[in-house]
This record gives structure tokens, C-alpha cells and sequence, in this order.
């Protein structure tokens, strides 16, 4: 925003020519200056709302994706006339990450550090085993936080962990899927 003495449109005009979103001619008061200032920050303010929607959006619409190369690593453990081992990994994992979940939960509403860093623990190793890589990652760091004793950052990292626990199951359930396809 420039503030300038010159109240003509060629004054206006070169204003906006230098780049600036708005101006005053002087002299001005205080409510014309509080007003363009509420204004654009009111804009600014909208603006990253609505970037911050935006990414919130796509976090939630995110389908989360397995590692392929995790998968793969699995795949080439399999034997011959055995039962598909990647198959056995899954259902343990949505077996077990489902009571996981139930604990996490239940840990984090009698705000119990040391039962959500179990979960939080077991969470890490078994999602960073099947490739579930960021959810893995949002386990080590809710065990960090307990053991910071952070407790109001490790609730809310339960809460968006079980928020976010859906997708995960969900592209297990995409792999099993195609496989039967």
C-alpha cells in the first residue's frame, strides 16, 4: 500500500503500476488508514483461510498409498505353494492396527502418556512394515512426544493419527483387492 500526496488518477495510476494493491492521498485519518488496513488484511487473512482449506482438503481426500518398494520387498519373500505372505501381513496388520487404535483412543482420552506411547510404538513398526510410511512416521512422532512428556501435542497427534488411521486401512484394503481382481 503507498500513502501519497497525490490525489490525482495519474497519482492512482502510478501506485498500481509500481506493484501496490491500494493507496492513500494524503492527508488522511486514521479511520481511512485503519480501514485499507483492515481491508487487506482481511484479504490476506481469506486468502491463507483459504489455503489452509485447501491443503486440509487434500489432506483428508490424500488416499494414502503403500511404499511399493516395501511391498514388493515382501512379495519377494514369498515361496512357492505357500499362502501369499502379503496377504497373512495384511490381515494381521488390520487385525492388530484396529486394537492398536482402540488403545490409542482410550489411551488418549484418560490422557495416559506411557499407554499412548505403546500404541504409538507398536503403530510405527507394524504401519512401517506394510509401507504405510507417513502413518509411520506420525507414530514416531507421537512417541517423541510422550516421551517429551508433550502432554497436549501427543493428544493431538492421537487425534489426527486416528483421524487419519481410516486411509491407511483403506489402501491395505485397495492391494488386497486388486490381488482378487
Amino acid at each position: 500500500m503507498g500513502v501519497t500526496a497525490h490525489a490525482s488518477g495519474e497519482g492512482r495510476a502510478a501506485c498500481y503500476d509500481a506493484g501496490m494493491d491500494d493507496y492513500l492521498s494524503k492527508p488522511y485519518t486514521l479511520e481511512e488508514l485503519a480501514a485499507v488496513i483492515r481491508k487487506w488484511a482481511g484479504n490476506a487473512i481469506r486468502r491463507q483461510a483459504t489455503r489452509l482449506d485447501r491443503g486440509a482438503a487434500r489432506r483428508s481426500a490424500n488416499v494414502c498409498e503403500l511404499d511399493g518398494a516395501i511391498l514388493d520387498g515382501i512379495r519377494s519373500l514369498q515361496s512357492d505353494g505357500r499362502p501369499d505372505l502379503l496377504d497373512r501381513i495384511f490381515a494381521a496388520y488390520l487385525d492388530g492396527s484396529g486394537k492398536l487404535m482402540e488403545q490409542l483412543a482410550d489411551a488418549r482420552q484418560s490422557r495416559s502418556l506411557s499407554k499412548m506411547r505403546a500404541a504409538a510404538h507398536a503403530l510405527k513398526s507394524s504401519s512401517g512394515n506394510i509401507g504405510a510410511t507417513e502413518f509411520s512416521k506420525s507414530a514416531a512422532e507421537l512417541e517423541s512426544a510422550c516421551d517429551e512428556l508433550d502432554e497436549s501435542r501427543a493428544i493431538e497427534l492421537a487425534k489426527r493419527m486416528e483421524a487419519t488411521h481410516k486411509s491407511v486401512v483403506a489402501a491395505v484394503e485397495r492391494n488386497l483387492e486388486k490381488k482378487s481382481a
